[in-house]
């Protein structure tokens, strides 16, 4: 059994179905014919799909009847809804012409809005690639928070506000308010509230996921915000939840000219998590809406192609010079490479000639020798025991390290001395020496 008014089905000898508008939690609504005065109405039928179901001759049923006196309250509520709503006369508010009890439940006459949801409207123009405009959006935004302050400043609340409950009229753009369930749910007990969901991911704040608070004039500003955001973005706004676990600012979802307009701030301000530093007077967003767009700067055109070969070949001019040094030091004749090995066996005693002229003195363990004088004090290695070395990258700047040890007294001691020494392979050079903590470099004066 269809969960729905079929088309052609009369209410009240009056009113004719002719299409299913939509569904939500609270209620059904359909597009009808009056058939009394020949105009399109929009019928407003109490619902509750958690509560109820659609029997053969088209009453609304219990679906069990442990939900009579929670659909009773809710019926009642519903009554409540329509009589505040029909003084209500603002054009950005949909009109209630009456309302009636027939099929076991309430049914509520609205006027018929020609024109598409806030949401169909984004995602038909984001199907076809493009978007609202800034000052679309700009009237959107206006007249819509006008709408709600007048429904706070008549002590209401919305409580549902979101894309799907904005109706866009088709001549002029203008928004109108639907779907008010506000009355209702703000005075269903408690122990109904428990098993009925009033948040809605995206559009609520994290105050209507508890249930234990009472929504506020905060929590439908959260929610127009974030109906705001949907309606520049294209896309719903992470959930209130998730945005308190990861901190993220809306600001980040918006475009740059909304930056530039500076709506950035009264948005982030009317979606703050904490209801107690939100925003809760529309009159901010209502004077940031005033303000006329500004176009972020206009990005510059990219360089002609000539220029852009200039600027790669810039940028590898360095690596490519490194590429070819490495290259040609790597090609270098062995000649030095060996001679420089050669030393490590011969030191100290390694020719006059092959010591850089900034070089005329190195240290060694017994103190600070000339050459000649490091040349011909030969006793303290002639007793050498072991000489070893290990080389560090000679290959690339010359460096050699090495570690030799002498028997002062072979039953006794030991004396191991380490150091290092710098040798040039371009010039085939000692330039370097250290031994122990001394260090000679070729820069040091004789």
């Amino acid at each position: 059994m269809s969960q729905f008014l079929p088309e052609g089905f009369i209410l009240k000898g009056a009113y004719q179905i002719l299409a299913r508008l939509g569904q939500g939690g609270f209620a059904v609504t359909y597009r009808a014919l009056d058939i009394v005065q020949n105009k399109e109405v929009c019928i407003k039928e109490s619902f509750v799909a958690q509560f109820q179901v659609r029997a053969e001759d088209q009453s609304v049923q219990l679906q069990d009847q442990r939900y009579e006196q929670d659909v009773a309250e809710i019926n009642r509520n519903v009554v409540a809804e329509a009589k505040a709503l029909s003084e209500l006369n603002h054009k950005g508010v949909v009109g209630v012409q009456g309302f009636f009890e027939e099929n076991n439940t309430i049914y509520i006459v609205l006027d018929y809005i020609k024109g598409e949801t806030l949401k169909q409207l984004v995602e038909r123009l984001k199907n076809g690639g493009s978007q609202l405009g800034g000052n679309q959006l700009r009237h959107i935004f206006l007249h819509l928070a006008e709408a709600m302050a007048f429904v706070h400043e008549n002590g209401m609340l919305h409580q549902d506000i979101s894309p799907d409950n904005v109706m866009i009229r088709q001549e002029d753009l203008d928004p109108v308010l639907i779907d008010f369930g506000s009355v209702a749910r703000l005075e269903i007990e408690a122990s109904t509230q428990s098993r009925l969901a009033f948040f809605k991911d995206g559009y609520s704040p994290p105050e209507l996921y508890r249930r234990e608070d009472r929504p506020t004039k905060a929590s439908d500003v959260y929610s127009l915000a974030a109906t705001m955001v949907f309606a520049i973005t294209g896309s719903k706004p992470p959930d209130a939840i998730v945005r308190a676990k990861k901190q993220e600012p809306i600001t980040g979802l918006l475009d740059s000219w909304v930056v530039h307009t500076r709506w950035d701030v009264p948005l982030e301000n009317a979606m703050k998590l904490d209801p107690e530093r939100r925003i809760k007077d529309l009159r901010p967003m209502i004077n940031a809406f005033l303000r006329p767009i500004v176009p972020p700067p206009p990005t510059p055109p990219p360089p002609p192609a000539w220029k852009k070969v200039i600027a790669a070949a810039l940028v590898m001019l360095p690596f490519v010079a490194c590429c070819l040094g490495w290259y040609w030091r790597h090609q270098q004749s062995e000649t030095h490479r060996k001679t420089a090995e050669h030393l490590l066996m011969t030191i100290p005693e390694f020719p006059l000639s092959l010591v850089a002229d900034e070089l005329s003195s190195w240290p060694t363990s017994a103190g600070v020798y000339s050459r000649s004088a490091a040349q011909q004090d030969k006793s303290m290695w002639e007793d050498c025991s072991h000489l070893s070395m290990t080389r560090f990258a000679p290959d690339t700047a010359g460096w050699f390290s090495y570690t030799r040890m002498a028997a002062v007294d072979e039953y006794t001691d030991t004396v191991k001395i380490g150091g290092w020494l710098q040798f040039d392979l371009f010039s085939g050079k000692v330039v370097g020496w250290k031994e122990g903590n001394h260090y000679v470099d070729r820069l040091q004066n004789p």
